[in-house]
């Protein structure tokens, strides 16, 4: 974790210290370009192989949930450390000196600045922070989804959601859209799909015009739908096509 946060500091030297005059885009397309440079170096140092990272045999095994379903006690434990992580973040930006500066320099660094704190230096220790706890959370996450390339693009893409709701430099309100996505998201997911759609997606992965009738002899209820009916005969046309020009 030490190096983590060294390495957080050097990055907001060499990089962010220079963008903080200006519009938070261009921060946020500094990050990404970071993010694919460093992809890259990955990449080329220790390759694209995916990675399983055994459980911690002190939280191996599961109990049972409610007499159906067994949960994994890692799962517990990755949830309870997150609850730490967020109460403790809390109560150092809300109850300490530094959290005060924090605050202070996010509203009004000027009179920060004025005030005699080196906001360059907070900002850094910001920065530092944030990648340690960037790190952390890739950490409890390796058990539960090993490791492999680009493990953090829909994880990107989740935290900007976070921040847009929640609202820049607010975090309480990060706290709050974190929680309401987390709830969102896996109640989506599990919502029931429409087997028409599935269907067509079957339709469209046919190679060939005899796919098409096999599809067709398991599910002539569904063609009666117009969609349906309507990609089964532009794919069809397109077989039939591909297959006449190859003849």
């Amino acid at each position: 974790m030490s190096l983590r946060t060294a390495f957080g500091y050097m990055l907001e030297w060499a990089f962010f210290s220079f963008l903080y005059q200006r519009d938070h885009l261009q921060q946020v397309l500094l990050t990404y370009a970071l993010i694919l440079v460093f992809e890259e170096l990955r990449s080329l140092a220790v390759g694209n192989d995916v990675h399983g990272v055994p459980v911690p045999p002190w939280l191996s095994g599961s109990f049972r949930l409610g007499g159906l379903m067994e949960y994994p006690w890692y799962r517990v434990f990755a949830s309870v450390a997150c609850l730490v992580v967020a109460f403790a973040l809390y109560a150092v930006v809300n109850r300490t000196r530094l959290g005060m500066m924090i605050r202070a320099g996010a509203s009004n660094r000027d009179m920060v600045r004025g005030l005699g704190v080196d906001i360059r230096q907070l900002y850094r220790i910001v920065f530092a922070g944030g990648v340690a706890l960037a790190a952390l959370a890739g950490m409890i996450a390796a058990p539960l989804s090993s490791v492999y390339p680009g493990m953090g693009s829909s994880v990107l893409i989740v935290c900007f959601v976070v921040v847009v709701i929640g609202g820049i430099g607010s975090i309480t309100g990060a706290l709050v859209a974190s929680l309401l996505v987390g709830f969102v998201a896996p109640a989506t997911e599990a919502a029931p799909v429409d087997p028409n759609l599935t269907l067509i997606g079957q339709l469209q992965a046919a190679e060939s015009v005899e796919d098409l009738k096999k599809l067709w002899a398991a599910n002539q209820a569904a063609f009666g739908d117009k969609d349906v009916k309507a990609a089964y005969s532009i794919r069809g046309k397109a077989l039939k096509a591909a297959e006449k020009a190859a003849a």
